[in-house]
């Protein structure tokens, strides 16, 4: 395997797992805000029934993992880019492909050009 075709499958293969990490954390957050939830319905003071869930540390977890993702997506998409432009591909058959607007797919090509 090539070297832009090893980087496309090592930067999918960790959105992937980005996408993982992200439901976990969705998990975990909706689970604390049931928690939360239960906690007020029973009675107890919605900044009480907040901290028993956890709720703030939970947010943080998730606003990090949701970066992380985005991260990992636009590193994926870069490498993508500059393998199928390697291979001959056009940038409107990319924009095509990722369901992205022409603007975000010629500065991804850039990005993956100025990569390579």
């Amino acid at each position: 395997m090539e070297n832009s075709e090893k980087t496309a499958v090592e930067n999918l293969e960790s959105l992937i797992e980005g996408m993982w990490e992200l439901r976990q954390s969705l998990r975990i957050r909706e689970e604390s805000l049931r928690l939360a939830l239960a906690s007020f319905k029973n009675g107890a003071d919605l900044g009480t029934a907040m901290a028993e869930g956890k709720v703030s540390d939970e947010r943080r977890k998730l606003d990090e993992a949701l970066l992380v993702l985005e991260h990992r997506r636009d590193e994926a998409r870069r490498a993508v880019f500059a393998l199928a432009l390697e291979r001959g591909m056009s940038i409107n058959e990319l924009n095509r492909t990722w369901g992205i607007s022409c603007q975000s797919g010629s500065s991804d090509a850039q990005e993956a050009e100025g990569e390579s």
